[in-house]
């Protein structure tokens, strides 16, 4: 097996399995799938947060904002995004080097305005506010690797990632690489159960395991599909001699200690485009590989990036087969979906069960896919 997904055939052989390229894309809803007490989607996470952060005054003060203006199901990830603005907005009043913090600070707005403020004690004011707002959103973030980091057990591998990964390494894909947002361990706890896996996890072994960044970077046709995280890993942060353009990766820790600056993660709320690496040499990774993609399998992605969406639609071939994997009985109106083969079912759902809290969803099956792949 080891080589035969990497398309290295004798000079002059053509395996027809080498035309065919796959890219499956999993969502928060795929580990949801395999359980929905250990990897909450967006809607649980906010649910499950501690006291500690529900009864503080700006979260109650943002949810009640959320309420008024009409937003329902209200997820951690417009709490996010609403505390990334209000400190966006804060930065404009408070940063030195900003224009507006100069006039507030030293009061030169009431110059301006003619009107007599106390511009120095708003500015402190504000400076307070942004304080609380990154102290609240740190505590939230925490919570990642409270909810992530826990390990699947083997029996719930068994009724999802481990069948669909058989039945696509017998399909006719010459090469598959597995793209995710999530930050969780579940892909990796399958992939390692499989021997000769096609698809690489970019590992470093030796005394310091890490991740190889130039797995990413040196793309060629030969090469093994991968795994990659385009928001990191619970288990990954930055070592020592790391610089902006060479960030040294460690892995294997995922337990939170106390440190948010050297870990790894885009956290929930992120829906913008990257500027840091590995995340930018992931994105552009996962933009090459879409363009030689000929089938791509979404599961439990909701489509809510519009980086990502946008990313998909400018470089995946209209001739590529798509297929999704998700419970809601509509999808978003995108290019790429337009002619899809849509599952409405909860992957990682066994015959007699539903998914936590839905009730309901009929069971994903591997049937379904076999028209789609050929």
């Amino acid at each position: 097996m080891p080589g035969s997904y990497a398309c290295r055939v004798p000079e002059g052989v053509l395996d027809q399995r080498c035309l065919n390229s796959l890219i499956v894309f999993a969502g928060a809803g795929a580990s949801r799938g395999v359980s929905g007490e250990k990897y909450p989607m967006a809607l649980d996470f906010r649910k499950r947060l501690p006291d500690v952060i529900k009864q503080s005054g700006l979260y109650q003060r943002l949810i009640a904002h959320l309420e008024q203006h009409g937003l329902k199901d209200i997820d951690i990830e417009h709490v996010l995004w609403e505390l990334g603005r209000l400190n966006d907005t804060i930065k404009e009043w408070t940063e030195p080097e900003r224009f507006a913090s100069r006039l507030l600070s030293s009061n030169e707005i009431a110059s301006v305005t003619n009107i007599n403020t106390q511009g120095p004690s708003v500015h402190n004011q504000f400076q307070n506010l942004f304080s609380i707002s990154q102290s609240l959103q740190d505590q939230i973030n925490e919570r990642v690797y409270e909810f992530y980091s826990q390990p699947p057990l083997s029996e719930e591998l068994e009724r999802s990632w481990i069948p669909l990964l058989e039945y696509l390494i017998k399909s006719s894909f010459g090469r598959i690489d597995i793209v995710t947002t999530n930050y969780d361990l579940v892909i990796e706890a399958a992939l390692d159960t499989i021997p000769d896996a096609p698809v690489s996890m970019g590992f470093r072994q030796g005394l310091y395991p890490g991740i190889e960044l130039r797995a990413w970077r040196d793309n060629t046709p030969s090469q093994r599909g991968l795994l990659t995280k385009l928001h990191g890993s619970v288990d990954w942060k930055l070592g020592n001699g790391s610089t902006e353009a060479e960030p040294v990766i460690r892995r294997g820790h995922p337990e939170f200690d106390g440190d948010h600056k050297k870990r790894l993660i885009l956290y929930p709320g992120f829906k913008g485009v990257p500027s840091r690496e590995p995340f930018v040499a992931f994105h552009e990774y996962f933009r090459q590989r879409l363009q030689t993609a000929t089938h791509v399998l979404f599961i439990g992605f909701a489509f809510r990036d519009q980086f990502i969406n946008e990313l998909i639609d400018a470089n995946l071939p209209k001739s590529s087969r798509v297929a999704v994997i998700n419970p809601s009985t509509e999808l978003p109106n995108l290019r790429f979906l337009s002619g899809v083969t849509h599952l409405p079912q909860g992957f990682g759902v066994s015959e007699n069960e539903t998914l936590l809290g839905s009730g309901g969803i009929q069971a994903f099956s591997l049937r379904d896919l076999n028209e789609w792949r050929q």
